[in-house]
Parts: structure tokens; C-alpha cells; sequence
């Protein structure tokens, strides 16, 4: 494993207790994390907030930008893991730490295969996971980090006054159970979430139950957030508002399996902006193939939502998104900061 990869943290990891000072937190961990690059990947970690990479998003781990954690001197590999510290709960930040684990368990297993070793040992590398710094977190414009590798793009962006934005948000895992044998037996990336949807499921009458299911396509050909950014289109499934009340706390366990992913501050915004729009609204779809066991999809939509989790390929490599539609890369802290800052009003996605 990477020595860098899981460096202890140097700054004191107190949570803060509002959403003001998380920013503030998070500004100044940036800055350092800024300040302590080494000249010779300054030129790909460092952007300008309004640079058309900041919306960039990888679903596969090709042509990544930014900071390699694994090639940073202790102290600037400390600094970003801190960022990640500071944005998510300790669940979340044990889910990311296990995605990037998940490479030495694929590394293990493409060693008996006719990959060539150094190829497996270039992609298959816990530390090949990339910080990127946009804009000036020290100023008072909006700044945003980017922390992106296999099977992980975490965006965050951040104003003045507001917990940051953190979608779109890309979370993956091969295997999705770590099999028994490795060292990390028994490790489900999404299993949490996996299991709030189906306990989702099986709270629903039956007459709901067939309203909420989906035609099963296989290749995540039901998905619609792999991309950038992501359209509603037309609504399918349940919705929370015609469930029954034990059916109604299993929507909100979902829902928290995802929100909760992130710092406090954080996930009760992203709360608070989904209740505003209606929770009610939110409607639930899946799908299941008949065989073999483990093929299934599921999605969670609402008037801003889109959330899905995936494992139709292999049944063994499970890929889940969220995104907001009003709030992706900071849309509406970026209208409101705009506004308040500069008399502008935005039409759209700046």
C-alpha cells in the first residue's frame, strides 16, 4: 500500500459547528494543501474557479488531473486526506478509504491474470487518486476542490456564509463484497446503501412494489446520471408521499444512507434544500434480473434528486451517483453569491 495514502492527519480534525465555519475550515486547509505543492504540480492542481476541467468528471479512470496523492510529500498528502476529513462523516471517509483499497484487492486479482505486472501495478495503485484546487481559497470569490481516482470523483465548492455543494458525487466498487481470503473480506462499499433499498422494497404493499419496478436492462442501461450533469426526464416508480408510514421511514433511511455520507453541515443542507422542494415528491424505482443473484438497480428522484445505484455488470461492480439539479458544482451557491456579492442574477448554470 501506499505510504502516503492514509497519512495521520496533521491539523486537528474537530468537526466545527456550523456550516460558516466548515467553509472556513475547509479554506484554509486548501490553502495550505495550496501552499505546500511541489513546483512541479502546481501546473496540474491549480486552476482557475471558472476553467472549463472544474467540470470535468471521470467515470472511468482515464486521463485524470490534479495531484497524484501517492507522489505528494507526507505533509501536502496529509493536507488532502484532511479536505476529505472535513467534508465527509467518518462513514464517508471510510468509504472512500475503502474504494481506494478496493485496488489492491483488484491488484491481487489481476496478478494471476495475463496482465502485465507493471501494468497492474500503475492502475492498480491506492494512490493514483488526484487533488485539484480551483480558484483562490483564501479569497472572497468561490473556490472548489476536486478529489477524483477509480471509482471516486468527490466535487465540493464553496462560498462564503454556506455549507459547500458536493454533487455531483460518483462512488463505485469492484468487487462489491470483498471476498473471502483478502485481507479485506467482507467490505461492502454500498452495502449500506444496497440495503436501505431493498428493505425500501420490501416495505412497500405489493401493489406499490409492482408500480415501483422497472424492465431490468443490463450495462446500466437504466442509468441516467453517468454524466456530467444529469436531466430528470420523466419521473418513474413510488413516490413517498402514496407509501405507507413504515414504507415512508424506509425512504428516509435511503435518503440518509447517501446524506449521511457527509459532514453534518453538509448533509442537513442537502436535507434542508430536498425537504424545500418536497420530500414527498422523492419516487422510488427498481430493478432486479432473475439471475444470477445480484443484478440489480435502483433510483431515487425527486424535483432536484437524482440518485441511483447500479451493479448490472458482472454483478460484481456497482456504481452509484447523485446529483442536484438545481446544485451541481455549486450552481445555486454560485446564483446566490452572485447576487449578494455583485448585483447579477444568473440564468443559468454559470
Amino acid at each position: 500500500m501506499c505510504s502516503r495514502l492514509f497519512a495521520p492527519l496533521l491539523l486537528v480534525a474537530a468537526l466545527p459547528s456550523g456550516a460558516e465555519e466548515l467553509a472556513g475550515r475547509l479554506a484554509a486547509t486548501a490553502a495550505g494543501l495550496r501552499d505546500a505543492l511541489p513546483a512541479d504540480v502546481r501546473a496540474d492542481a491549480l486552476y482557475a474557479f471558472d476553467d472549463d476541467e472544474r467540470e470535468d468528471i471521470r467515470f472511468a479512470p482515464l486521463l485524470l488531473d490534479g495531484a497524484r496523492q501517492g507522489a505528494l510529500p507526507d505533509g501536502a498528502a496529509s493536507l488532502a486526506e484532511q479536505l476529505l476529513a472535513l467534508s465527509l462523516s467518518p462513514r464517508g471517509l471510510d468509504t472512500t478509504r475503502q474504494i481506494r483499497r478496493n485496488e489492491l484487492v483488484l491488484a491481487r486479482a489481476d496478478s494471476k491474470s495475463w496482465l502485465p505486472r507493471f501494468l497492474v501495478d500503475s492502475m492498480r495503485d491506492p494512490g493514483r487518486y488526484f487533488v485539484t484546487l480551483f480558484g483562490d481559497p483564501t479569497g472572497a470569490v468561490p473556490w472548489a476542490f476536486r478529489y477524483e481516482g477509480h471509482h471516486l470523483s468527490l466535487n465540493v465548492t464553496s462560498t462564503a456564509g454556506a455549507a459547500p455543494a458536493v454533487t455531483p458525487l460518483f462512488l463505485g466498487a469492484q468487487p462489491r463484497v470483498v471476498p473471502a481470503g483478502d485481507p479485506d473480506a467482507g467490505a461492502a462499499v454500498l452495502g449500506e446503501e444496497e440495503a436501505a433499498a431493498r428493505a425500501l422494497l420490501a416495505a412497500l404493499p405489493e401493489p406499490l412494489r409492482a408500480r415501483a419496478t422497472l424492465v431490468y436492462e443490463d450495462d446500466r442501461g437504466l442509468m441516467l446520471g453517468q454524466l456530467r450533469r444529469a436531466t430528470l426526464g420523466a419521473s418513474a416508480g413510488v413516490s413517498r408521499g402514496e407509501a405507507p408510514p413504515a414504507a415512508q421511514a424506509q425512504f428516509d433511511r435511503l435518503l440518509e444512507a447517501f446524506t449521511g455520507l457527509f459532514a453534518a453541515e453538509i448533509a442537513a443542507a442537502r436535507v434542508a434544500e430536498i425537504d424545500a422542494a418536497g420530500r414527498d415528491a422523492l419516487r422510488f424505482a427498481w430493478a432486479e434480473a432473475v439471475g444470477p443473484p445480484g443484478l440489480f438497480y435502483f433510483r431515487l428522484q425527486g424535483p432536484r434528486t437524482l440518485i441511483e445505484l447500479d451493479n448490472t455488470t458482472d454483478a460484481d461492480h456497482v456504481h452509484a451517483v447523485w446529483h442536484d439539479t438545481t446544485g451541481d458544482f455549486g450552481d445555486d451557491l454560485l446564483a446566490a453569491h452572485y447576487r449578494s456579492a455583485h448585483g447579477v442574477a444568473l440564468a443559468g448554470p454559470p
